[in-house]
């Protein structure tokens, strides 16, 4: 187990100094959740000399986070279990932890691999992954729980980073907030996931959940679960919800892009008279979105700034409500929610939540209401944020810089944080959520997992260069 302290003797202007041949070559990774997990088994399983790695987080339960960390009962993975392994070098380990786990009521491999599995079991299954992968590599892993506010360069060109009221110099740090730092603060009434308890359910007889998103669908569930009996209206601009999965895997199909095909419409275009093809010879859309996958990075890294904007003003809900798809059952459950009469979806623009009354503007005739609601959840969704203390901090020092559209800030794909003048910096990564806006595809556990690998690699390099230099 990781010694969950502050560690003693290396704070302040000591820490801060030039490194010396006799100190340990020192990792910082920020963000104790999937993706920080992701990034600790990744530099465990590529440094094979002695190193210091420090992690650090406010929550002393590693590996879950915000994903994981707050998932109740019922709330399911959208991602299949076969597709869920934290190394890359054994596809299978998810479901031989499952199977290790229940030996006795695991389905076969195959059942297995197709099913989509608790949240919580899967924060289970990351956090103890990575303690085991921790404890065995030759790293002293500390942890220090406290909120990273600040990263710095000192006058030696070191990396600084500030948790709660010490300072910690380091070789290399590696940012793995997510997206971004969880505050119960919601743009439209309660935030999601934010506790509910029975009182919150007494006098319920109205509930507005503002996006029609995967947040909406865990809690939609969840307040019916909990006997909310109220109307409950869904709102968003569209009106677009999360697409199914299929029942089985489906093979991917590889997506043809033409060379002309050089805005969003152009793709879209292309993407539907693929889907078509495909269904018309008994496959699925969802095999050709599978094909996309692989290339939408460089799909979305070649288009101009005026596209890619384009694509996130008109394009965006479309896209991400296929390719973050629902499991057939919760699909199923969803549409039977909305054969209700007391769960209706409202196409309308939210524009004021303030105490009991949500104000919406209708997206079709521009006219705008009111309406009473005992509870407004907000389930609009996760967004990179660049608002935190230590995100300002990067910004505003220049050591990083806002991607050219989106969220988050600019890296490459391996997680290198481009600093204010364009270079990419070696000893300073943003992983996961927070290169959306650069990346497009980077919020999904494999791409979570590849890009760690890259990260990896290249601290490696680093450690093996130092060492030779000392």
């Amino acid at each position: 187990m990781m010694e969950q302290a502050a560690i003693s003797g290396m704070s302040g202007g000591a820490a801060a100094g030039p490194r010396s041949s006799s100190r340990p070559y020192r990792v910082a990774i920020v963000g104790g959740g999937f993706t920080g997990a992701a990034a600790a088994v990744a530099i465990a399983d590529a440094i094979n000399t002695p190193a210091e790695l420090l992690l650090i987080d406010p929550s002393p339960d590693f590996g879950k986070g915000l994903a994981y960390g707050r998932a109740r009962a019922g709330e399911l993975l959208n991602v299949r279990s076969r597709d869920a392994s934290l190394f890359p070098d054994r596809p299978d380990d998810f479901l031989s932890w499952l199977s290790a786990r229940d030996p006795v009521g695991s389905p076969s491999p195959d059942h297995l691999g197709d099913t989509f599995m608790p949240r919580a079991t899967y924060g289970d299954y990351v956090s103890e992954r990575a303690m085991a992968a921790l404890s065995h590599a030759p790293l002293a892993s500390r942890f220090i729980q406290a909120q990273a506010t600040a990263v710095e360069r000192n006058a030696d060109g070191r990396i600084v980073v500030k948790a709660g009221s010490e300072h910690f110099g380091v070789d290399v740090i590696i940012i793995a907030t997510g997206y971004g730092v969880f505050s119960p603060k919601a743009r439209f009434g309660r935030a999601a996931f934010s506790n509910l308890d029975d009182a919150d359910l007494d006098y319920g007889c109205h509930a507005v959940l503002v996006g029609t998103g995967l947040t909406m669908v865990d809690m939609l569930f969840l307040l019916r679960d909990m006997g909310f009996q109220g109307t409950i209206d869904l709102v968003s601009r569209r009106g677009i919800l999360p697409a199914p999965h299929t029942e089985r895997a489906v093979q991917a199909i590889p997506f043809r892009p033409d060379a002309d095909d050089d805005r969003p419409s152009d793709i879209l275009h292309a993407f539907r008279q693929q889907a078509r093809e495909a269904v018309a010879r008994g496959q699925s859309w969802q095999g050709l979105m599978n094909g996309f996958r692989p290339i939408a990075r460089q799909t979305w890294q070649a288009l101009g700034t005026a596209e890619q904007n384009a694509f996130l003003r008109h394009l965006k809900p479309y896209y991400f409500s296929h390719r973050h798809r629902l499991p057939l059952a919760s699909a199923i459950r969803l549409q039977r929610e909305l054969s209700r009469n007391d769960t209706c979806i409202r196409r309308a623009a939210v524009m004021e939540v303030a105490d009991d009354v949500v104000v919406l503007k209708d997206q079709r005739t521009g006219t705008s209401r009111r309406i009473t609601a005992d509870l407004a959840i907000d389930c609009s969704g996760h967004h990179a944020s660049a608002q935190t203390p230590l995100m300002k901090s990067l910004l505003e020092s220049g050591l990083a810089r806002r991607p050219r559209a989106g969220a988050g800030i600019d890296v490459t794909p391996d997680g290198r944080v481009h600093a204010s003048d364009g270079r990419p910096q070696s000893d300073l990564f943003a992983l996961g959520p927070l290169g959306q806006g650069a990346l497009l595809e980077i919020t999904g556990i494999r791409e979570i997992v590849d890009q760690s690998r890259a990260m990896a690699g290249i601290i490696a390099s680093n450690v093996v260069r130092t060492l030779n230099a000392d």
